[in-house]
C-alpha cells in the first residue's frame, strides 16, 4: 500500500525541464532512498513534494499523491510538520537565530497539539537523546551549534511531531559515521510508523537503510528496485558507474 504516487511529474525551471514524466510509489512504512549524482532533481523532487520550490520553478504536467490528496491542489501549511515532516539538508538556513532550541521545540509542539512548555520540554529532551544530544542543548541558540548539532536537532524536531512521512534530504552528510549509523538505526526502528523518503549521493548509507532504491540521472528515474537487485544485479550503465564509485568506501 502507498503512501505517496508521483504520477508523470513534469518540471520546469527557467522554462528549462528539470524532471521529465517521474513515476514512483512510495511504499507506507518502508524507506525509500533515492540516489544520484548532484544536480540529479532529487532535492527538487522533494522541494516540489511538499511545495517549496523557488518562482523560477513550475510543475507543469502530472500529479504528486499523498494517499488520496493530490498535493499541487491543496494548501500545503496544512500538511507540513504533523503529516509531511522535512529535514532540510542544511538546517541552520530553516533556524529563527532569535529563538533558543526549547523556544523551537515549544513552538512546533504547542502549534500542533497545544503542548505545555513542561510537556514540549519532556518531549523535546527525549527525542534529544534519540540524537546523542544532551538537554543542555535546550539553551543553546542556533547560531550556537556546529553544522553536525544542528542536523540532529533539525531531525529531532521533525520527528517529535510523529509525522506519517518524512522527506529527508541528505539529512546524515555532515555527521561522522558514529553519530551517521546511530541514528540510521534509530530511523529503521521508526518504519512501523513512519515512511521516509531519504535523498543521498552516498550509495553505502542507502545500502544500508533502503527498502527501495531510486536512481534517478539528469531528471530521470533510470532505474528502480530493492537493495538486492540493485547491487547484485544493475541494469543501467549510471547505477553501475555510481557503484563503481563507491565501491572503496568503508561500509556504515
Amino acid at each position: 500500500m502507498s503512501i505517496l504516487n508521483y504520477q508523470n511529474l513534469t518540471l520546469t525551471y527557467n522554462e528549462q525541464e528539470i524532471l521529465h514524466h517521474i513515476d514512483l510509489i512510495i511504499p507506507r512504512n518502508q524507506i525509500t532512498v533515492i540516489v544520484g549524482q548532484s544536480g540529479s532533481g532529487k532535492s527538487t523532487l522533494l522541494k516540489a513534494t511538499i511545495g517549496l520550490l523557488s518562482d523560477d520553478a513550475k510543475i507543469t504536467e502530472g500529479k504528486i499523491l499523498f494517499k488520496e490528496d493530490n498535493l499541487l491542489k491543496k494548501n500545503l501549511d496544512g500538511y507540513r510538520g504533523k503529516k509531511i515532516g522535512v529535514i532540510f539538508q542544511n538546517p541552520l538556513t530553516y533556524f529563527d537565530d532569535y529563538q533558543n532550541i526549547e523556544e523551537h521545540f515549544y513552538e512546533s509542539l504547542h502549534t500542533h497539539f497545544k503542548y505545555s512548555k513542561k510537556q514540549s520540554r519532556k518531549i523535546a529532551i527525549h527525542y534529544l537523546k534519540q540524537m546523542g544530544l544532551e538537554e543542555t542543548i535546550l539553551n543553546k541558540y542556533p547560531f550556537e551549534l556546529s553544522g553536525g548539532m544542528a542536523q540532529r536537532v533539525m531531525i529531532a524536531l521533525v520527528l517529535c511531531l510523529q509525522p506519517s512521512l518524512v522527506l529527508a534530504d541528505e539529512p546524515t552528510s555532515s555527521l561522522d559515521v558514529v553519530i551517521q549509523k546511530q541514528i540510521l538505526d534509530y530511523l529503521l526502528n521508526l518504519k512501523k510508523q513512519t515512511t521516509f523518503v531519504f535523498v543521498t549521493h552516498n550509495i553505502q548509507v542507502a545500502r544500508y537503510i533502503a527498502d527501495q532504491i531510486v536512481v534517478i540521472k539528469e531528471g530521470m528515474i533510470v532505474e528502480k528496485g530493492n537493495v538486492e537487485t540493485i547491487f547484485n544485479a544493475p541494469k543501467h550503465p549510471y547505477t553501475k558507474s555510481l557503484l563503481r564509485k563507491e565501491k572503496n568506501n568503508a561500509p556504515i
